[in-house]
């Protein structure tokens, strides 16, 4: 099951979520190979969780969409018509895919932008997460998840955050922030329910700028990294390493499982509170 949480920031907004597919057939099968995170709009990400033909019979409605159209006044605007587009997507399935299906979006308020220095642009988050089949907008303020992620506990979350927030006073300060949020998060995350959730995630970090893409794998001989902006996946452990990009779930096949066959082993143990960051 997928594990996906957003985090906001005062100057941008944290995405991160798993890669885990279960194939329910004659026998379970585990594989990390599918993309939950999308960059969609100059400064936002989505996010699925549930239902993979949901999530492709969305994305399919989003590309049927006229282009060129002109900017909303602010992402809120995006996030009512995502809900729209989910709610007629979602109803044009059979029943039988009719299942659980969650969205989140997370972007960086391009209207709404207050103090802009030499590397840091402090502006409001749009953080919003709905769910089948009516999609209502559940706005959230410092974080929201879905899946497993639900799991976490909020003031958690947040306590880690407030820890990071000083280390924002540089460029690289910056980039030091992000590597210790994602390795904090995505142990975190790794750790909640053991195999279900898995080892390798995508990170997406939206500000008013756009969007910047990281990798986080739990495992060092199988993992994840970012070529020419798309995900790339490595295996290690074959002579010669193997390495296949991400799949979209656009080209995602609901029927038959990846011959990429990649599986990434999860933490063993789940703690009893998370660890401090």
């Amino acid at each position: 099951m997928t594990a996906v949480l957003a985090i906001s920031f005062p100057y941008h907004v944290l995405v991160i979520a798993d890669c885990r597919v279960t194939w329910r057939a004659a026998s379970r099968r585990l594989q990390d190979n599918l993309q939950k995170l999308y960059h969609f709009s100059p400064t936002g990400i989505v996010a699925f969780a549930g239902s993979v033909a949901a999530a492709q019979a969305l994305f399919r409605h989003i590309a049927s969409q006229p282009t060129g159209q002109p900017l909303p006044p602010d992402p809120t605007y995006i996030a009512h018509e995502i809900s729209s587009w989910a709610r007629a997507a979602y109803r044009s399935l059979p029943s039988a895919d009719q299942v659980e299906f969650e969205l989140l979006y997370a972007a960086a308020d391009y209207s709404r932008v207050g103090l802009a220095g030499d590397n840091l642009v402090f502006a409001d988050n749009v953080l919003v997460t709905m769910s089948a089949p009516d999609f209502q907008l559940y706005f959230q303020s410092d974080a929201a998840a879905l899946g497993y992620g639900k799991s976490l506990e909020i003031a958690d979350l947040v306590s880690t955050r407030d820890q990071l927030l000083s280390w924002a006073t540089n460029r690289m300060g910056i980039a030091m922030q992000v590597g210790i949020a994602v390795g904090t998060y995505g142990e975190r995350l790794a750790r909640l329910s053991g195999e279900p959730v898995g080892g390798l995630y995508t990170v997406a970090v939206a500000d008013v700028r756009g969007v910047t893409w990281y990798p986080y794998s739990y495992s060092q001989e199988v993992g994840i990294r970012v070529e020419g902006g798309k995900f790339v996946q490595f295996d290690n452990r074959e002579v010669p390493n193997r390495e296949f990009p991400l799949q979209a779930v656009w080209e995602f096949d609901v029927r038959r499982p990846s011959p990429s066959d990649l599986y990434v082993k999860p933490p063993d143990s789940r703690p009893e509170r998370p660890p401090d960051a």
